[in-house]
Order: structure tokens, then C-alpha cells, then sequence
């Protein structure tokens, strides 16, 4: 993730999100929203139901955000937040989506496909 940020900075965008793609109810409206908010806060992130993240988008390049981190953890999203706040970052929290990682998450996904019209 850390690279990608880095890479896009360096070509010259002025935004730059990061998607992870086992979100079903990703949407553009939501990548659009994203995208937005960070016209007025510094970082934004889109939390997932199993304590993780499944977006993460700055207006610059903030390394620090990712020092001293474990990803893959029950306290991804809490510890990301966490370095925002200590960093004096201003952060804007988009929707908690369910995402599908491991075997049981298929269930969800179930649900989901079930509900959807």
C-alpha cells in the first residue's frame, strides 16, 4: 500500500485511494464520495465488518501512516485511526462494508446476492 501512495504521489496525482477488491457492495457512488471528502480532510478510510479497511485515500503523501503496522488483524482499522489521530490528521469515515477474506465469509456474501433486488 505503501508503494502504491508513494507511486501515484510521485506521478503527480493530487488523490490517491487504495481499494481492496473483496467488497461486494463497493460502488461508485461510494468511490466517488471518497474521493470528495478528502477535499476537506486529509485522509479517508471505508472500515469493514470484520475490524479491517477496504479503502484508504490521502490528498498527499503521508508515509508515517504505515510505520510500525500489522495488517491482517482484528485492530487494522482501530490502529490506522489511531496514527490519524496521533499524526493530527483530520479523517473522514466512509460506510462499514462487509468484506469476503476467508471461506466463512461466503455466507455473507450469500446474504448479500439474496437481498440484492
Amino acid at each position: 500500500m505503501n508503494n502504491a501512495f508513494r507511486q501515484g504521489f510521485d506521478e503527480g496525482f493530487h488523490k490517491v485511494l487504495v481499494m481492496m477488491p473483496d467488497c461486494p457492495k463497493m460502488s461508485d457512488t461510494l468511490i466517488e464520495k471518497a474521493f470528495k471528502s478528502l477535499d476537506e480532510n486529509d485522509v479517508v478510510i471505508g472500515p469493514t465488518d470484520d475490524k479491517g479497511f477496504y479503502m484508504l485515500g490521502m490528498k498527499k503523501y503521508i508515509p508515517d501512516i504505515f510505520k510500525n503496522k500489522t495488517y491482517e488483524t482484528a485492530t487494522q482499522y482501530e490502529d490506522t485511526v489511531k496514527t490519524f489521530e496521533n499524526l493530527g490528521l483530520k479523517y473522514f469515515n466512509l460506510p462499514v462494508l462487509v468484506d469476503i477474506d476467508m471461506e466463512e465469509d461466503l455466507g455473507k456474501l450469500k446474504k448479500i446476492i439474496d437481498k440484492t433486488p
